[in-house]
């Protein structure tokens, strides 16, 4: 029971509920050692790298931020934007759906307006995940959006930090910001900024909704009018990230002096210190306590702290908050180890768990965590997400819409889970509104903590709801509107439903008479079911009552009274007392006592009376008892009406309160049924039939109580038996009464069979018959009779036999009737093919097989044929074939012999090619040959024809000689061979190859023996035409030779030339290395002055003291070529040193002192951006020390190229 009347002692209620929070939160995420990422965005796959701008990239990625809603967006440095995720991706390198600070996904637009940024910082989604907050740092400016942006280059609604949305002026003060970066929106709506270059962070009590509004409070100075930098507690030298733990610390990243600040509250006024520091002021290491330019911070919602560790290239992972002064890390990502701090570890190469310069951290309702980096230009997700789903809800009921100064304020949050499994490490946050006075508050479940507005509820089951109200009172505050958030920040499993994770109310601040005094009426021992009532009374200045009644059965009642019935669950009651202008007092009356009737009821008769009948009972008079709470109770019973059972039937009678306080009584029901049935018919008549009787018709008989009862007999059916046959029936009811009645059936049959078809149909066969079908007769008692026959199987004979059929019904009556048999046979033999095949032979047939036929009396028949044998005549010869059964039946059949002379004459001795050498004019020659012979299979007669005769002239070259050979059928026979004449002239060459991949130096140079001595050349038709042929790239080179007879010969020679020489070189840190470790020599030079030399560069490693492009020319045997120009390009923090230059500091913001050698001539100074711009050029220098100053160019690295009259220095510089 908890009664609010008037808060009299607020600071006892401060101490009661500003207890320890206990964070408990089993099934987050599990961090280990470099570890590995599970996803990343901005790029395809974890080891490429893409500076371009588009969809699916992320230039410069520098914060990110998941809202409530489930909705992701990252803030792009280079890529002067934000880019939005409407739901979180689950693929690599996923595009974003929208982009706010520039037009599109394909053009960079760095400007000043309401929708166009200049290099874009901190990113941020109020509780509610409603509103989108960016640091638009380039523009010294934060802009907001009251609605999360849903195409590109949407307006932003509210900017602070400028007095309109077209300026864009760095400055000190309560309205002004220079370079803001980390935001952060606490669960009281507060908005926190860290204003870098000003060197402090910024509190606004609420998130702005009008443009410029000044902030509150300032930490890191002690006014709003400075901007130093410093090292002590309520100090800090450009801040970076900004978060809030679950306990309500407020954490930040002090960059430059190395180190991250807890104070263990959000300050509430100017120039606060910290009271714990993570690492050590000034020290910048590589330790498990120390840090090297830490950028970002944030802690998951079960309180593990997450610290981007800028120049160590890592990220730590405390366990908790420290709570002493340099505490050691428990894990850390990026690196193998705590004192490694390896750009991209081990070898520069991208992959799924190294980094380069890590910007910023957040985290996820699962625990993820996000980590961005600007020189990644990518979005690493370490953690993984939960598999099992589920839909857990928040909303806000019960508001005190409008309240005055001095009056209190009140809402209920109420967590649901819709899902169908239980919802673990649920953790919500909620708040009332900065500046409002924390009261106390009434929770069903899981533990509150007022000052950071965590609502740890550990689990909620399936369909499972559970409530916080919270009870503050208002200040002395200006009139206006706040805003209430709910969001819910933890959860195990993963939510299917983002768009309910989240909620807001505005409370409206008015001036006006605030209700006071009064008391809530009522008692607080109740009963289940009973209805109470209770009131509002003395309470001044009211004239009217919001109440907001939780758990009750039910509600009814006006004004400040109303009637409550309680049930079993637990019941609050909170009332809200009005009056003319605002909400006053709130009174809440909670923890109700509330106990349960356990009295049953008493019947009122002791023994209630038997219930007698002989056939059923239909109704039961319902008997009475008396209850100490509910009054009169009738009873129920457990019977189902009407009860007919024979015998005692106990009926219980059941008396119950309601309240779950049961009485029962028994009654007893007694059926006795003694009347047995009586016949319908006196006497039963007799039932005949001639055969059989198969259905006996039921008699029936009348009951007392089971009226129409019909009889059963005694008989077997059918009754087939001849004569008389009694049959008896009996009548029983059930109850155990019987009575008898007996019938007459009698059975005499007297009809003979009748056959089934007046007259037989003849049988006819054309050989014999071997079987008889039965016909059959009908008779009226044994149905179909199968008639007998007197014939004698199998039937021969030709003609006609009569056969009789005989029907015996068994009972002495008999038929008879007769059919005719005959026999005739007249068909002719059947081939057994219906086409015989041909005969086919080449030269003669001298033997035939005879075919065969079927016929269907004398079974198979051989054929004779009418031909002469042997037949010799080419071409088809038609032979018949006759079967003769022998019985005057004959058929025949004709068969084709076709004799086809198709194989042609064998030949023999063919001669094999002949070649012949000659020296002489026309190059020709006369040949001499065997000539070929040939035998045929059929005659000897064949006629040969030639192409050539033995003793021919044949001329220089190949010429074809063929013999034909054709017998009487005119089959062919070929036989070829080829006759070569050729020159004896003999080409020797002489052949040099190419010497170095690409030069044309390979020669050819011929020799020509043979001939008569006067030879030409033609190379490769018409291109050379002398017998040396030099500059010859590699490939294949034909020559034709020919001597003064006008005699040639062909050739080809092959050049080749040697594989290229490897040119490729590998850059490792600074050191440049060619890939071709087995050349003869080296030498490395700039390619932008390739006639400088350089020292040490002959060897195959080259190690660059200076930003440049280099190249090496390297040397195998005579050979030399050149590598492509490769770009060295260092990244460093600190202090810079090239040549005789040094650069301080190193970061910076922009301006830096840059000190040369003064014994040297300075021509120029050149400062290059990254994507090679001119920004800045210095001319007419003479001092050695030059002041350097871009500060208003963005963040990024930039080139220094000092030109001297004699050589040139080249130095990176970094702005923060």
């Amino acid at each position: 029971m908890k009664r609010n009347l008037l808060l009299t002692n607020p600071i006892l209620l401060y101490v009661l509920f500003l207890l320890p929070f206990p964070f408990v939160l089993s099934g987050q995420q599990n961090y280990s050692n470099f570890m590995n990422a599970s996803q990343v965005l901005g790029q395809p796959d974890f080891t490429t790298i893409n500076e371009t701008y588009n969809q699916s990239s992320l230039l410069g990625a520098t914060y990110s931020a998941v809202s409530s809603k489930g909705v992701l967006a990252v803030a792009l440095q280079q890529g002067c934007g934000v880019f939005i995720w409407n739901s979180f991706p689950t693929s690599n390198g996923a595009p974003a759906d929208v982009v706010v600070g520039n037009t599109n996904f394909t053009t960079i637009t760095n400007g000043t307006s309401r929708s166009i940024m200049s290099t874009s910082d901190g990113v941020a989604f109020s509780p509610d995940g409603n509103r989108l907050i960016v640091s638009d740092a380039g523009n010294n400016r934060i802009l907001i959006w009251n609605s999360i942006p849903t195409t590109n280059g949407q307006e932003a609604d509210v900017v602070i930090g400028q007095p309109n949305f077209t300026s864009s002026t760095a400055g000190t003060g309560r309205q002004s910001l220079n370079r803001p970066s980390g935001l952060y929106a606490t669960t009281d709506g507060r908005l926190i900024v860290t204003d870098h270059n000003n060197n402090r962070i910024l509190i606004w009590n609420s998130i702005p909704y009008e443009n410029n509004i000044p902030a509150d409070v300032v930490i890191g100075q002690t006014d709003f009018n400075s901007s130093g930098s410093g090292t002590g507690l309520n100090r800090v030298n450009g801040p970076y990230g900004v978060w809030v733990s679950p306990d309500g610390k407020l954490v930040v990243s002090d960059h430059f002096n190395h180190r991250v600040l807890v104070f263990n509250t959000i300050p509430e006024i100017n120039g606060a210190a910290a009271n714990v520091v993570i690492g050590r002021t000034g020290e910048a290491l590589a330790q498990q306590n120390r840090l090297r330019s830490p950028s970002g911070v944030s802690l998951s919602p079960d309180g593990k702290l997450f610290i981007s560790d800028w120049g160590n290239h890592r990220v730590l992972i405390f366990n908790e908050i420290p709570t002493t002064n340099g505490a050691n890390a428990d894990m850390v990502l990026g690196q193998p180890d705590f004192t490694t701090n390896i750009q991209f570890h081990r070898w520069g190469n991208a992959d799924e768990r190294n980094m380069n310069y890590p910007y910023n951290v957040a985290n996820d309702i699962n625990g993820r965590l996000f980590l961005s980096g600007r020189y990644m230009h990518r979005l690493m997700i370490f953690g993984d997400a939960p598999t099992d789903e589920t839909d857990v809800a928040i909303s806000i009921s019960g508001v005190t819409n409008s309240v005055c100064e001095g009056g209190q304020v009140s809402f209920t949050v109420t967590l649901t889970n819709h899902g169908n499994i239980e919802a673990t490490g649920v953790i919500a946050t909620t708040a009332l509104p900065h500046l409002f006075n924390y009261e106390y508050h009434e929770a069903d479940g899981g533990t509150y903590n007022y000052v950071s507005g965590y609502w740890n509820v550990n689990s909620l089951s399936a369909g499972e709801s559970k409530s916080l109200t919270i009870i503050g009172n208002v200040p002395n505050v200006e009139s206006g509107y706040l805003t209430a958030y709910a969001n819910i920040v933890a959860l195990n499993q993963l939510d299917t439903n983002y768009s309910n994770n989240s909620d807001n109310t505005t409370i409206e601040i008015s001036s006006g008479v605030v209700p006071q005094g009064g008391n809530l009426n009522g008692p607080s021992d109740v009963f289940v079911n009973q209805t109470v009532s209770y009131s509002l009374d003395g309470v001044e200045n009211a004239v009217d009552y919001i109440w907001d009644i939780k758990g009750a059965a039910s509600v009814s009642g006006s004004g400040n009274l109303r009637d409550i019935t309680f049930g079993t669950s637990p019941v609050t009651i909170k009332v809200f007392a009005v009056s003319e202008t605002c909400t006053g007092n709130v009174f809440v009356l909670s923890g109700f006592n509330i106990t349960e009737d356990t009295t049953p009821p008493v019947p009122e008769l002791d023994v209630l009376p038997d219930i007698t009948s002989e056939c059923s009972v239909y109704e039961l008079t319902a008997p009475t008892a008396i209850d100490d709470y509910a009054g009169t109770i009738t009873g129920t019973h457990d019977v189902e009406l009407p009860i007919t059972d024979q015998g005692k039937t106990v009926v219980t009678w059941t008396y119950n309160d309601g309240n779950g306080n049961v009485s029962t009584q028994q009654q007893n029901v007694v059926i006795n049924d003694v009347t047995a049935p009586v016949p319908d018919l006196a006497d039963l008549p007799d039932i005949t039939a001639e055969c059989m009787v198969t259905v006996l018709t039921a008699p029936t008989a009348t009951d007392n109580c089971a009226g129409t009862i019909t009889g059963t007999h005694d008989a077997e059916l059918p009754i087939t038996d001849q004569g008389t046959t009694v049959v008896t029936w009996t009548y029983d009811d059930g109850n155990g009464n019987v009575s008898t009645q007996q019938q007459n059936v009698v059975i005499n049959d007297v009809t003979a069979p009748v056959p089934d078809l007046a007259t037989l149909p003849d049988i006819t066969a054309e050989c014999m018959v071997t079987e008889l079908t039965a016909p059959t007769a009908t008779d009226n008692c044994a149905g179909t009779i199968t008639g007998t026959h007197d014939a004698e199987l199998p039937i021969t004979d030709q003609g006609t036999t009569v056969v009789t059929w005989t029907y015996d019904d068994g009972n002495g009556n008999v038929s008879t009737q007769q059919q005719n048999v005959v026999i005739n046979g007249v068909t002719a033999p059947v081939p057994d093919l219906a086409q015989l095949p041909d005969i086919t032979a080449e030269c003669m047939v001298t033997v035939l097989t005879a075919p065969t036929a079927t016929d269907n009396c004398a079974g198979t028949i051989t054929g004779t044929h009418d031909a002469e044998l042997p037949i010799t005549a080419q071409g088809t010869t038609v032979i018949t074939w006759t079967y003769n059964d022998g019985n005057g039946n004959i058929s025949t059949q004709q068969q084709n012999v076709v004799i086809d002379d198709v194989t042609a004459p064998v030949i023999s001795q063919c001669p094999e090619d002949i070649e012949i050498v000659v020296n002489t004019s026309g190059c020709s020659a006369i040949v001499f040959w065997t000539e070929p012979v040939a035998i045929d299979n059929c005659s000897d007669y064949i006629v040969v024809s030639r192409s050539h005769a033995p003793g021919d002239l044949f001329p220089l070259g190949e010429t074809e000689v063929v013999y034909t050979f054709t017998d009487a059928a005119e089959n062919e026979a070929t036989c070829s061979f080829m006759v070569a004449v050729i020159s004896d002239l003999q080409i020797t060459p002489e052949k040099e190859m190419v010497q170095c991949y690409g030069n044309p130096s390979g020669r050819i140079s011929l020799t020509v023996n043979g001939g008569n001595g006067s030879y030409s050349f033609n190379w490769n038709d018409g291109e050379w035409d002398e017998s040396e042929w030099t500059g010859l790239f590699p490939g294949t080179y034909q020559v034709e030779v020919i001597d003064g007879y006008g005699c040639l010969k062909n050739s080809s020679f092959a050049i080749s030339e040697p594989l290229p020489i490897n040119t490729e070189v590998e850059v490792e840190g600074n050191v440049l290395r060619a890939l071709n470790t087995n050349a003869d020599g080296y030498r490395w030079f700039n390619c932008n002055f390739p006639e400088i030399p350089i020292e040490n560069s002959d060897e195959v490693e080259f190690v660059a003291l200076q930003y440049g492009e280099y190249a090496v020319e390297i040397t195998v045997g005579s050979c030399t070529v050149v590598s492509e120009c490769i770009s060295y390009f260092s990244t460093f923090a600190g202090e810079q040193r090239v040549g005789s230059m040094q650069l301080l500091p190193n970061p910076s913001n922009g301006v830096t002192t840059l000190t040369t050698n003064y014994n040297r001539e300075i021509i120029s100074i050149q400062i290059y951006s990254q994507s090679g711009s001119l920004v800045r050029e210095y001319r007419g220098l003479s001092e050695s020390k030059i002041e350097i100053d871009i500060s208003d160019q963005s963040g990024g690295v930039y080139i220094i190229e000092v030109l001297y009259s004699d050589d040139r220095e080249v130095v990176k510089m970094i702005i923060r």
